[in-house]
């Protein structure tokens, strides 16, 4: 993908694993990378400190973000699980009705300058933050699928795709429970 964008051969060598978007955000000061991949709201701290945006998610790979939760197999139907999931669910409707005062608030109270709390709200509550439409994460998984195979032809999932995806408030169709 990135040799795709980049139009020119992207070697190994040349990436550097650095976790979550936070480490990547702290990563770049120290010049072990070139650049790196933010969500807000540490692509606005980034601009901030002199770094230039060249691009977002919706221009690099549209559709391929969504929020994940990932448990093992074994503990999926656990109730802590269920509980956190649902803190999830109920913690998103929240800030999305509470709009862009809300989200920017709530950043401030995580200790982010106002300035960068409101830069970051619209990219929360669009369509690659929060708001993100559940289909986002089929389609996200069918472009990694396709593009494992564009290295490995004959490979195929070992389960429908749809079965890698956890349930939506209404049951969504398509989507297996985890009951």
């Amino acid at each position: 993908m990135l040799a795709d964008v980049a139009h020119s051969p992207v070697d190994d060598s040349q990436l550097v694993a650095v976790g979550g978007t936070l480490q990547r955000f702290q990563v770049l000061p120290t010049g072990a990378v070139d650049g790196t991949t933010l969500h807000p709201p540490f692509d606005v701290l980034a601009a901030e400190k002199g770094y230039p945006r060249l691009g977002g998610h919706l221009q690099v790979a549209p559709g391929l973000l969504t929020g994940v939760v990932v448990a093992a197999r074994a503990i999926a139907t656990a109730r802590h699980i269920r509980a956190y999931l649902e803190v999830c669910r109920l913690s998103t409707a929240k800030l999305l009705a509470s709009g862009a005062s809300g989200v920017e608030a709530a950043l401030v109270r995580h200790g982010l300058p106002e300035g960068v709390a409101r830069a970051a709200a619209p990219g929360l509550l669009g369509p690659a933050g929060l708001s993100t439409p559940p289909g986002v994460t089929l389609r996200g998984l069918e472009a990694v699928a396709g593009l494992r195979r564009r290295f490995m032809p004959d490979w195929q999932p070992s389960r429908p795709l749809q079965s890698l995806i956890g349930p939506t408030p209404d049951g969504e169709a398509g989507r297996r429970p985890l009951e």
